[in-house]
């Protein structure tokens, strides 16, 4: 299953969860849109639990990669 957070909720501790906690489990992908901070309350207790997680850093990374091929240029070397 994949569980993405793609709203505000998450940058500041004291947000509601954007999905119920308890619906988590470990065999749960779960990703997140919200760069700062960067573990947010979600992505800690996905990690608590067991789940693969993506950080909204690295979810940032893989769509830059992707829209800089689409618009005909090319990735650094590094990349």
């Amino acid at each position: 299953d994949l569980v993405s957070n793609a709203t505000p909720l998450g940058m500041s501790e004291q947000d509601d969860f954007p999905v119920r906690p308890d619906t988590l489990s470990s065999g749960q992908f779960v990703a997140e849109v919200v760069t700062r901070p960067v573990m947010t309350p979600l992505l800690k207790h996905a990690a608590e639990l067991g789940c693969s997680i993506m950080t909204g850093d690295q979810m940032f990374e893989a769509q830059s990669d992707i829209l800089i091929q689409v618009l005909g240029g090319s990735l650094p070397e590094d990349s």
